[in-house]
């Protein structure tokens, strides 16, 4: 879903620079629902006892993997948190702050989305 959520945000800022709005107001859409859906399941895979994550010992994994796992938090953090004021000041047509924002954002977004699927991949190899 990360990878999904990915293609759909970088979709979605090729459209709005082509100034196609309709059509990213639609990839965002599907973007943001994406990123619901993965914090849904993120909150349920925490609380189920069968969850597939739940063999992983934090203290016995590398560096690079708790550098990545880490910064993958607090990405995902800050992205879902700024992620909902820049939708809201879109969809309410504050142009000026959505884009502020935005700029700021994205890249972090793409950091975050990255990341994920990184460390899916890193934990199915395993």
């Amino acid at each position: 879903l990360n990878l999904l959520a990915l293609i759909f945000l970088i979709a979605a800022v090729m459209a709005a620079k082509k100034r196609r709005i309709s059509l990213h107001k639609w990839l965002i859409n599907i973007c943001m629902l994406i990123s619901f859906l993965l914090l849904y399941i993120f909150i349920q895979q925490r609380l189920s006892l069968s969850s597939p994550f739940k063999h992983i010992k934090i203290a016995e994994e590398s560096g690079p993997f708790l550098v990545l796992l880490f910064s993958h938090i607090g990405t995902a953090i800050i992205t879902f948190i700024f992620s909902l004021f820049a939708y809201f000041y879109g969809f309410t047509s504050r142009l000026e702050k959505h884009k502020k924002l935005v700029k700021i954002l994205v890249p972090i977004w793409i950091y975050s989305s990255s990341t994920g699927v990184l460390l899916y991949l890193w934990i199915l190899l395993k």
